[in-house]
């Protein structure tokens, strides 16, 4: 499941946690693909921490005009040179790949126009969540390997929603997760919303027949360090799929 928080505060804290619940052999087997080790360098993007202050997009006239493709990446998950892992993330055409994906955010009435760009050599995405909100079920939109589609929808009603990605065939979400594809989609009343904060979280997983690979990060607007943490008041919202 996906969630988003909003609340006051002074303070953003991201978590991340790499856990490797695998057998060595394993691991090794999965380095070239996946899992990224300390001080290995590569030419590839990298994934930044998306704290959601900032919209995506361009907004002339309650027209919010945004640009989004997949990167293939390094996402470190701790410190620049630590361990890590390599997988598709989201872009603004233009800018570094963010986990958890750019914010979507814009006021009741306005018209957002989408271009989805599928950069996966072979396989197709769905894209899911880029319609007018809410509505009666989550709508699935495919794009082929290579090509393009405009999303030209109005926003709809204020409310906390979320959108993503899938690549290839359906997956089991207790075999396979890859919700760093995913980010929030938040419509405001019009006027704009009290001053807050957006929390999402995403998780990233993989296995085979032997054991796991996952990450967690977790983007919080609050510090919490060995029993230490600032309070946040504020208002909090379970993030709507529909």
């Amino acid at each position: 499941m996906k969630y988003a928080v909003a609340g006051r505060c002074l303070e953003l804290l991201c978590l991340s946690v790499l856990g490797i619940l695998s057998t060595t052999d394993i691991a090794a087997q999965m380095q070239d693909t996946q899992l990224i080790w300390s001080g290995v360098t590569s030419d590839l993007p990298h994934v930044i921490a998306n704290d959601n202050r900032i919209p995506a997009g361009d907004l002339n006239d309650a027209v919010l005009e945004i640009d989004l493709k997949l990167v293939w990446a390094d996402w470190r998950i701790e410190t620049p040179a630590g361990p890590g892992l390599r997988l598709w993330a989201i872009a603004e055409n233009g800018r570094a790949p963010k986990i958890p994906a750019p914010l979507v955010r814009v006021e009741s009435g306005t018209r957002i126009r989408a271009t989805v760009r599928n950069t996966v050599p072979d396989s197709t995405i769905t894209v899911y969540g880029l319609h007018t909100r809410p509505a009666d079920e989550l709508i699935g939109v495919p794009i082929l390997p290579g090509e393009s589609h405009e999303f030209n929808f109005e926003a709809g009603d204020p409310g906390t929603y979320f959108y993503f990605f899938q690549i290839g065939a359906d997956v089991l979400p207790d075999i396979r997760e890859a919700e760093q594809l995913a980010g929030a989609f938040i419509v405001d009343p019009i006027g704009g919303s009290l001053d807050d904060r957006v929390f999402v979280m995403n998780i990233f997983s993989t296995t085979d027949s032997s054991g796991y690979i996952e990450a967690l990060t977790i983007t919080w607007p609050v510090i919490s360090f060995h029993g230490t943490t600032n309070t946040v008041r504020g208002r909090y919202r379970a993030m709507e799929n529909h």
